[in-house]
């Protein structure tokens, strides 16, 4: 049996390495000039048919090489003698035919990294790893850049697709994404927001954001979502991107009004198909999430305020899809807006560093006083939403945009309001710079504007009076706190028995117990002294 290696095997091998690896280098120097990804680049060496051809090749050139030297067989096998004796050659050819096939693999994987529909689809297919997500990301970016409408019209339902699985069985909680998923949308509306051209398969032109908005899994915007959707809109300011802010303001006034309607405990909804009870609970989580949604979008108007996007906040302020027209994520009424501001001029724990570390304003390097600052800006929008009401027209007869708050119920909170209101007159009444910018995105006159101040410090006035007024009243009024008054007896009637210990050596005594108030007294017997210690 004579096979001639040097024939057959090694011109092949020496065919396929001399064909492999420079085909390899264009392939890998091709998609990096293509799709402009280093991950792309690991993802196809990681491939199995790339590792598969590069460990068979190694192996079929260690196999040629111990051919030549590979010593002769000098046991007798009977009949297996001759197969033993070409066992090198043998392995040798079947190293070839792999070394072959698994070209051909390699050569239809090249084919389908070069065609970008082909290659979304093998990217996601079945489980999807981490890595292969971090490359699909990197290669959906630069298709946004190429407009590919196709890859991008598939890749926007696959990404729709993913985020519906990570919400799924998270009902009434705080769903956080996975970090290779906000990294990814961080990703997508950088580009979208470089580019000048529209994205033609996008919806509304700013689905990257939107999807974070949840319109039908009934979960919960996590605290880390809120400043991804804070970074994506600082990024589409830093680029002037006036029109896709504009887009995310409709989606995010579309979301609030139609799919985080206020539930009430007791209320039936259909969810799935099926009618569900809205518990005590759940209506407790609705209406935080709403004051949540509503506060990001408060801090929002500050931060436009301190950019100067005078324009845009002009937009945003009378922005509405509905008729008659409202406003969810702006404080239409003054007893809505000066809780909100009482809540910034609150000195409780929570407050500390709470606007820095939420609602950071990227370009603020004032160290320890950015919170102050950021703080202030809010503020001032807030009171632009007070000049605000004065160019809206009721929708109903009744509706009175000027309605004062409901007072707080506890003395602490209302003395609170009652020092934090001068704050408030005062800034109406010496920061010309609201005035100015009121002027300039109301459009309203000097003359308007200083009557309109007269009258909202007359509201706040009226407030402050109102609260003393109340205060008082409760202080005469309260009744005391049956768990003080017993704290209170407690404590004196410690303090009598400390004072009379010193004579009970002299007189007897004896500790009673009054069946009416519980509390103990004492009962002196002597000839000199016979009388009772009172319940205190």
């Amino acid at each position: 049996m004579e096979i001639s290696s040097k024939d057959i095997i090694i011109p092949i091998a020496t065919t396929i390495l001399g064909m492999a690896l420079p085909l390899l280098l264009g392939v890998i120097q091709r998609i990096d000039e293509k799709y402009e990804s280093t991950r792309l680049i690991k993802q196809f060496i990681n491939e199995r048919a790339t590792k598969c051809f590069g460990g068979i090749l190694v192996a079929t050139i260690f196999l040629l090489f111990y051919l030549l030297i590979a010593p002769p067989n000098k046991s007798d096998f009977g009949i297996f003698t001759e197969y033993v004796n070409n066992s090198a050659v043998i392995i040798a050819t079947i190293a070839c035919v792999l070394l072959c096939f698994s070209f051909f693999k390699v050569i239809w994987l090249i084919y389908i990294y070069h065609n970008p529909i082909n290659l979304q689809e093998h990217l996601l297919k079945g489980k999807i790893k981490i890595e292969t997500r971090q490359a699909w990301f990197e290669f959906f970016v630069s298709m946004l850049k190429q407009d590919n409408v196709n890859v991008l019209f598939k890749g926007f339902e696959s990404l729709y697709a993913w985020c519906i699985e990570l919400r799924k069985g998270n009902e009434w909680k705080e769903i956080q994404y996975p970090q290779e998923f906000y990294d990814g949308i961080i990703a997508l509306n950088e580009k979208l927001c470089s580019q000048k051209k529209r994205v033609v398969s996008i919806a509304n032109g700013n689905d990257a954001l939107k999807i974070f908005f949840d319109d039908t899994q009934l979960t919960i915007i996590h605290p880390q979502t809120f400043r991804k959707i804070w970074i994506g809109l600082n990024q589409q300011l830093y680029y002037n991107r006036q029109d896709l802010i504009l887009e995310y303001w409709g989606a995010a006034h579309q979301h609030f009004s139609f799919y985080m309607k206020q539930y009430y405990e007791g209320e039936r909804i259909t969810y799935l198909d099926k009618t569900i009870t809205i518990t005590k609970e759940q209506a407790t989580l609705r209406e935080r999430s709403r004051m949540d949604f509503k506060e990001f979008h408060i801090a929002f108007g500050g931060l436009l305020l301190y950019k100067k996007e005078y324009e845009l906040l002009n937009h945003i302020l009378f922005y509405t899809n509905t008729q008659p027209p409202t406003y969810p994520l702006i404080p239409g009424r003054l007893s809505e807006i000066i809780p909100v501001y009482m809540g910034l001029l609150s000195s409780k724990a929570e407050n500390v560093m709470k606007y820095e570390s939420k609602y950071p304003f990227i370009d603020l390097h004032d160290g320890i006083r950015n919170d102050n600052i950021i703080n202030g800006y809010i503020q001032r929008y807030l009171i632009l939403t007070m000049f605000r009401l004065f160019r809206l027209s009721p929708a109903h007869t009744n509706d009175n945009f000027f309605e004062l708050p409901g007072l707080p119920s506890s003395l602490s909170d209302k003395q609170e309001w009652i020092n934090s209101i001068p704050i408030i007159i005062e800034r109406l009444e010496k920061d010309a710079l609201i005035l100015k910018i009121a002027g300039k995105i109301l459009s309203m006159e000097t003359d308007e504007l200083y009557a309109v101040k007269n009258k909202l410090i007359s509201q706040v006035e009226t407030l402050l009076e109102n609260l003393n007024i109340s205060m008082e009243q409760q202080k005469k009024t309260l009744p005391l706190s049956q768990e003080k008054i017993q704290k209170l007896n407690h404590t004196i009637s410690k303090i009598i028995e400390y004072e009379f210990s010193t004579y009970w050596s002299i007189f007897p005594q004896k500790s009673v117990e009054n069946d009416e108030t519980q509390s103990n007294c004492i009962i002196f017997n002597s000839p000199i002294v016979k009388r009772e210690i009172m319940p205190t």
